[in-house]
């Protein structure tokens, strides 16, 4: 019977044991599943890939823009998601994607073009801004830019003006950020930027953020939908719950230092958004107001702008404070282009 009861005791210790082992391994378990709920996942690192015509960003694993560099076509961003994955842009017609809109194939990514440079139409004509060379730089890990030498020349082949443009990728928090800043020159017979309402600045949003697929757009003065064209405006924005299924808003974003800022606007119901510096009689459709913008023989002319894409729907008062915080920003480096003969 002693043999029995010792045999007892030592059972009833060596389960105790066993109970306090796992208490301590659940705790250490527990405060490893706190601290990671308070930390959060870990933070997506950018990186980028160089390929032989064009430039991938990836936010982690994910894509977060796809910009094609030209070589006998102007450069253009034609890929851009929003860090849950919705693509904001139209594809068509670099990229189409079954079933989407087919109109306007001039409307490319997000791009930079204008209806009437020393006379030649680069908007719907051919020529353009073509990307000479370029350099890609991670600059941490949350920050790549992309700095590049393009070439404005017209349909003949004739140079225009030439630019240096910087494109800055960044994360921050679930928001996704490109900076645009182009710098142009003047060749030696000068630029004249007419007043036509096709420019400058554009984007071509994807059909799930059109105003005429329910999307709602808004700019800063307040004004929605078809009441957006021709308006001046900081800022516009559009905002969808189902875009992709997930919710998504695209804002365009100028910089209060523009020539002319705060730009007109040319915005359709069908996706398309263009700050647009240099029109403003193209607009009022009144002559008096026919303003060209003349720029000197190698004269220079910078122009900023912002895209931001967030994974939710953003209010107006949560647009305009993004937009004051970039209004507050300088710019990243002297953009300025190399004066080649």
């Amino acid at each position: 019977m002693q043999r029995q009861d010792g045999f007892t005791k030592l059972t009833q210790r060596a389960n105790a044991a066993r109970l306090r082992h796992l208490g301590l391994a659940l705790t250490l378990a527990l405060a490893s599943a706190c601290q990671t709920a308070a930390t959060g996942p870990p933070p997506r690192v950018l990186s980028a890939k160089s390929h032989p015509e064009a430039v991938t960003i990836y936010a982690g694993p994910d894509l977060f823009a796809e910009l094609r560099l030209g070589f006998g076509e102007r450069m253009t961003v034609s890929r851009l998601r929003a860090s849950n994955g919705v693509d904001v842009l139209r594809g068509f017609p670099m990229e189409p994607r079954i079933g989407e809109s087919v109109d306007h194939p001039e409307q490319t990514g997000i791009w930079a073009a204008h209806g009437g440079m020393n006379g030649d139409d680069l908007w719907y004509g051919t020529g353009g801004g073509v990307a000479d060379e370029h350099t890609l730089r991670i600059d941490s890990d949350s920050v790549a830019t992309l700095i590049t030498q393009v070439e404005w020349s017209n349909a003949a082949g004739h140079r225009i003006c030439e630019e240096q443009r910087r494109v800055r990728f960044e994360i921050s928090d679930d928001l996704h950020l490109v900076d645009f800043d182009l710098a142009l020159t003047a060749s030696a017979d000068g630029l004249v930027l007419e007043d036509v309402k096709e420019g400058f600045f554009a984007a071509r949003l994807a059909d799930d953020l059109r105003s005429s697929a329910g999307a709602e757009t808004f700019g800063s003065t307040g004004a929605k939908g078809a009441s957006l064209w021709g308006e001046r405006a900081r800022w516009i924005a559009s905002a969808s719950p189902t875009a992709g299924g997930r919710a998504a808003t695209v804002c365009i974003f100028e910089d209060p230092r523009n020539p002319g800022h705060p730009s007109r606007w040319q915005v359709r119901p069908y996706g398309l958004v263009a700050a647009n510096p240099f029109a403003t009689g193209a607009f009022t459709e009144d002559p008096r107001d026919d303003q060209p913008a003349i720029i000197d023989s190698y004269g220079s002319l910078r122009l900023r702008y912002r895209v931001v894409i967030a994974p939710r729907v953003l209010s107006f008062t949560e647009v305009d404070a993004l937009w004051a915080r970039f209004a507050q920003t300088e710019p990243s480096g002297a953009a300025l282009p190399s004066h080649r003969p």
